[in-house]
């Protein structure tokens, strides 16, 4: 039996396919909205055979009279179900095309006054303006199990298009893209030594954003508010570990990269640590209007010569505080990344290690943080001849170069458009790592991935100027998550 989900503030359809039988119910608080008029009705053909395309065509709200010649025939079938090349389902006079995936819905802010009017008369008909967020879970196209994304969906000023595909045993790239009414947060964590610090990320960052803004007085185009948002998740994970370091000493050595962008008002605001990258395509007119990779970020990693120059710069009296190892320049002989969040054995003599985890002992106490605290901050007035931001882990990054993410991009059809640029990842991954194939790669179990590839985090935001999606839902979505909720963004009204 295959079960989709229909979520609503406060009412779910649910869809149960059993065989050839399709059954339809629709529940509010456990009642039934439409009193039993829903059918139970026959495909014509097997399930099998539908594609995997989804499509919503979400006219206005309004409300149809009940047809003439009958007052109960919309009552007696609100939904109706054709099967050509796709199954599509009328619900109360809205066309609905989907395969049979997981799809998610939500109502719009007026949802209770649309919910009153059903429970008050089953009758009528009425078109609703839902919204649907597809998401692929289990997504056979990257390789079952482990990967998720999101093809194309609507945020304040365009599109975009959201995939992770899972490497390691326990998943440590956490994600989110918050959808508001005149702005739109990105953030991408990727972690390291465990996920506690890139999950505490995707649940406090954002939160901090809007309450610094609150308290402050502060508007979203300052990128004030953002940088003391990361400084916040940083504070605020260092208490975390000291409460629990007593009991999970390796708490201390855990961390995370942080990745942080809004848009808001025209501008581009940016707050990286680590190697997480942010890449705008961006239009040569002067070049026959040929797409030009331009990054945003630096990255903060010992593998690039002034971060060296810069530690070796910030502690004249180490000799050891950059040293290769096993073909990589690493910080102390350990990490590479050199701004993080976490990673509190590397920042405060408090919660160093010892010998009995010797992957993280280090032989002298550190007399100052090893690993610099809060983000460097990137502002970018968004130009028309700005397409497009990809904001990606380095599981992207080590792969491909800049040129080559920002062509694929240009060059191919919107939908679907992170999962293409994990897919290519994932190619070059297996090519380097012995010539093996996409299809041997996307079958691997997680963990025996990780010996040919990272985690790897894609979201693209394109940038429609001049054009706003007005009355659009402010949601929250977070890759490796199966649902949709408010975004924060409702609180700033």
């Amino acid at each position: 039996m295959l079960n989709l989900f229909f979520l609503f503030e406060n009412i779910k359809l649910i869809v149960k396919l059993k065989g050839l039988k399709l059954s339809i119910h629709v529940y509010t608080r456990g009642l039934s909205v439409c009193k039993g008029s829903f059918k139970t009705l026959s495909l014509p053909h097997p399930p099998e055979t539908l594609p995997s395309s989804l499509l919503l065509l979400p006219p206005p709200c309004h409300r149809r009279p009940p047809p003439s010649h009958s007052k109960n025939t919309t009552s007696s079938t609100p939904l109706q179900i054709s099967l050509k090349h796709s199954l599509t389902l009328m619900i109360n006079s809205l066309p609905v095309l989907f395969s049979l995936t997981e799809i998610y819905v939500n109502f719009p802010r007026n949802s209770n006054r649309i919910k009153k009017l059903l429970e008050a008369d089953s009758t009528a008909s009425y078109t609703l303006p839902l919204v649907v967020i597809k998401r692929e879970m289990k997504d056979v196209f990257l390789g079952g199990e482990v990967s998720i994304s999101i093809l194309l969906e609507k945020h304040a000023f365009g599109e975009f298009s959201f995939a992770v595909v899972q490497a390691n045993e326990v998943l440590e790239d956490h994600s989110q893209v918050e959808i508001g009414q005149n702005a739109t947060f990105i953030g991408v964590y990727d972690g390291h030594g465990g996920p506690e610090a890139s999950r505490y990320i995707c649940d406090h960052l954002f939160p901090h954003l809007i309450r610094l803004t609150q308290e402050n007085g502060l508007n979203l185009t300052s990128s004030k508010s953002l940088k003391d948002a990361v400084s916040a998740t940083e504070e605020g994970f260092l208490s975390l570990v000291r409460r629990t370091c007593g009991i999970k000493p390796l708490m201390a050595a855990v961390g995370s990269c942080c990745l942080a962008g809004l848009i808001s008002q025209g501008t581009l605001y940016v707050a990286n640590m680590g190697d997480s990258r942010a890449v705008i395509g961006r239009l040569n007119k002067r070049k026959s209007n040929k797409i030009i990779a331009e990054q945003i970020t630096e990255d903060h990693n010992a593998s690039m010569d002034e971060i060296r120059q810069e530690l070796k710069s910030d502690h004249p009296d180490d000799p050891h505080i950059v040293v290769m190892k096993q073909g990589v320049w690493r910080i102390k002989g350990i990490i590479q990344v050199s701004r993080t969040i976490g990673d509190a054995y590397l920042k405060k003599p408090e919660f160093a290690l010892d010998p009995s985890f010797p992957r993280f002992h280090l032989r002298e106490p550190i007399q100052r943080p090893v690993l610099r605290s809060g983000p460097s901050m990137h502002t970018r007035e968004l130009k028309p001849e700005d397409k497009f931001v990809v904001f990606a882990s380095d599981g992207l990054w080590e792969h491909m170069t800049n040129q080559q993410v920002v062509e694929i991009v240009h060059n191919n059809p919107r939908p679907g458009i992170a999962r293409r640029l994990v897919k290519s990842a994932m190619v070059e991954a297996g090519r380097k790592a012995g010539k093996k194939r996409y299809d041997e790669v996307k079958k691997m179990e997680k963990g025996c991935r990780r010996a040919i590839h990272d985690d790897i985090t894609v979201v693209v935001v394109f940038i429609d100027h001049q054009k706003m999606n007005m009355g659009i839902d402010e949601l929250s979505m977070r890759g490796f998550n199966d649902s949709t909720s408010p975004s924060g963004f409702r609180a700033l009204g």
